[in-house]
C-alpha cells in the first residue's frame, strides 16, 4: 500500500510541474481568470497522498486521510468553478462593455473608422474560444511585423536606457504606441515575453510601437525606511525617461515608418501611471493623441491608504515610514495623475481609456473609477471598461476572455480617436477657406462611411471642398 502511495504522489508532483507552465499558457488566465486555480488540483492530490503515507508509516487509523481526501475533493470542486467563471460571464460581459464604449464614445463611433484603412480593428467584438485555445501563432506574426532590439535612447549618469521597435512590414506611415510596462516601478523589463506579445500584435495591426525599459527603483529600497518618493531615482526622474522615450519615437519616426504627430502612450499598473502622468503634465499632453492605462494608479494618497486598511504587511510599493505629513501630502499629489485633471486643462488632455478589474487586489479599482468619473464631469473624452471577474494583470494571457475583450475593444478606441484627429484636421482645413458653415460633420461622417478606400476618401473630401468653396464664393 505504500508503494501504491508513492506512486500517486509521484504522479500528482508530475501533474503539479505540468500544471503550473499550462497555467500561464493558452489555457491559463492571470490570477482570477484561471491562473494558478489549476495547480490546485494536483496540490490537493499531493496533500493527500503526503498525508496518507504518513499515516501508513505511523500505522495511524485512515480514517482521518480519507476525510482529508473529501475535504480536497470539495475544495478542487470549488476551485473548478471559479476556474470557469469567467468563460460564464463573458457574453453578458461583453454586451456591458459594449453599452459602454457606445455611450462614451458615441452610439455611431465605429462609422468614424469603417472607411479608414490606416489602422485594423476589430468591426465586432467576441470572445472566441478558439483563439484562447490555438493562442497567438508567433510565426505568422513574426512575418507581419519587423522587429528591432536594443536601441539606446537615453543615457543618463553612465547607464544606457533602451527600448524595442516593432513596426508592420507593409509599407505606409504608421501611428506610433509607446509601451510602458509594469511592476511597481521596482521591477519589470521590456523583453517580458507578454510585453513582447501585445506590442507586435499591435504592431500586425498597423502600429509601430516603441517597448520601453525605464529607470527602476533599486531592489535594496524595498524595505527602506525612506518613502519610496524620495529614493533615487525618484517618480519625476521615471516620468523623464518616460518623455525622453518620446521625443525619441517622435525624433526617429520616419526611420520605422512611424507618424510622429499621431502618438499614444499605453501602460499597464505602474506603467499606466507613468503613462497617465507623463500625458497630463502641460508640457507634454500637446504631444500625445491618446492613452491607454489598464489597471492604472491614480491617486497615490488612496492607494497608499488602500495598503494600509487592506494589508497588514506593507510591500515596497508602500515603503515602512510614511505619514500624513504635509510633504508627504503634497508628493502624493505631485504625482497623482488625477492631480492634474481640473478645468484649465480639461479642453487640453487627449482621450483616455482605462480598464480595471473589479478582483484587483493590487491596485484598487477605485482608482480607475473616480479618475473616470471627474473626467466624464469635465468633458475629456475617456472610457472605462470594468471586468467584474478580474483580478490585477488580467491581460497577461492576452487571448483570455479579458484580455480578449479589452484588447480589441481598446483597438476600436486607438482607431476612433485615429478618425477624429482626421475629422478635426478636415475642419480646421474647411475653416480656412471659410467653409466652417458649408461643410458639416455630419457631411464629413457620411463621406467616411461611403468610401472604400483611403485614397478614394481623400479625393472626394477634396471635391466636396472645392464645390463648396466655389457656391460660396457665388453665394457671397
Amino acid at each position: 500500500m505504500i508503494t501504491q502511495a508513492i506512486i500517486l504522489l509521484a504522479i500528482a508532483v508530475a501533474l503539479f510541474l505540468i500544471m503550473v507552465p499550462v497555467s500561464y499558457s493558452i489555457f491559463g488566465i492571470w490570477l482570477s481568470e484561471l491562473g494558478f486555480w489549476v495547480a490546485w488540483i494536483p496540490l490537493g492530490m499531493i496533500a493527500y497522498e503526503t498525508y496518507q503515507i504518513i499515516a501508513i508509516e505511523s500505522q495511524i487509523d485512515l480514517l482521518p486521510v480519507q476525510g482529508i481526501f473529501f475535504v480536497c475533493i470539495i475544495f478542487n470542486s470549488i476551485t473548478l468553478v471559479r476556474m470557469i467563471i469567467p468563460l460564464i460571464r463573458v457574453k453578458s460581459t461583453n454586451k456591458r462593455l459594449s453599452q459602454a464604449m457606445k455611450q462614451y464614445l458615441g452610439p455611431d463611433y465605429l462609422h468614424y473608422i469603417a472607411s479608414s484603412n490606416c489602422v485594423g480593428f476589430f468591426s465586432c467584438v467576441k470572445f472566441k474560444f478558439t483563439y484562447y485555445l490555438t493562442s497567438l501563432q508567433r510565426k505568422n506574426l513574426n512575418k507581419r511585423v519587423i522587429t528591432i532590439r536594443n536601441l539606446t535612447y537615453r543615457v543618463i549618469d553612465g547607464k544606457d536606457l533602451k527600448l524595442n521597435i516593432h513596426y508592420p512590414t507593409a509599407e505606409g506611415i504608421n501611428p506610433i504606441i509607446v509601451f510602458i510596462h509594469g511592476g511597481g516601478w521596482i521591477f519589470g523589463s521590456k523583453d517580458k515575453p507578454a510585453h513582447d506579445r501585445v506590442c507586435k500584435l499591435l504592431a500586425s495591426f498597423g502600429y509601430t510601437v516603441f517597448n520601453i525599459n525605464y529607470r527602476l527603483i533599486p531592489p535594496e529600497y524595498i524595505f527602506s525606511k525612506k518613502p519610496l518618493l524620495f529614493e533615487n531615482p525618484v517618480l519625476n526622474e521615471l516620468v523623464s525617461d518616460v518623455d525622453s522615450a518620446i521625443s525619441f519615437a517622435i525624433k526617429n519616426a520616419l526611420k520605422y515608418n512611424g507618424n510622429p504627430n499621431s502618438l499614444f502612450l499605453f501602460g499597464r499598473s505602474a506603467g499606466a501611471h507613468l503613462a497617465l502622468l507623463s500625458t497630463f503634465l502641460p508640457d507634454t499632453y500637446s504631444k500625445i493623441s491618446g492613452v491607454i492605462a489598464l489597471y492604472p494608479i491614480t491617486d497615490l494618497e488612496g492607494f497608499y491608504d488602500f495598503y494600509k486598511n487592506n494589508h497588514k504587511r506593507k510591500i515596497s510599493l508602500i515603503g515602512s515610514s510614511f505619514d500624513d505629513t504635509d510633504e508627504h501630502l503634497m508628493l502624493y499629489k505631485l504625482f497623482s495623475p488625477l492631480s492634474y485633471i481640473n478645468e484649465d486643462t480639461s479642453e487640453d488632455i487627449p482621450p483616455v481609456f482605462l480598464a480595471t478589474g473589479d478582483k484587483d487586489r493590487l491596485v484598487n479599482p477605485e482608482q480607475s473609477k473616480k479618475l473616470f468619473k471627474r473626467m466624464q464631469k469635465l468633458g475629456i473624452r475617456s472610457v472605462l471598461l470594468d471586468l467584474p471577474w478580474a483580478n490585477h494583470g488580467f491581460d497577461q494571457v492576452l487571448l483570455g476572455p479579458g484580455g480578449q475583450l479589452v484588447f480589441k475593444y481598446l483597438i476600436q478606441f486607438l482607431a476612433w480617436v485615429i478618425a477624429q484627429q482626421e475629422l478635426d484636421d478636415i475642419e480646421f482645413k474647411a475653416k480656412e477657406f471659410g467653409l466652417d458653415s458649408v461643410l458639416s460633420r455630419e457631411k464629413i461622417r457620411s463621406i467616411h462611411s461611403i468610401d472604400d478606400t483611403r485614397k478614394t476618401r481623400k479625393e472626394n473630401i477634396v471635391n466636396v471642398v472645392s464645390t463648396n468653396e466655389e457656391r460660396y464664393k457665388r453665394e457671397k
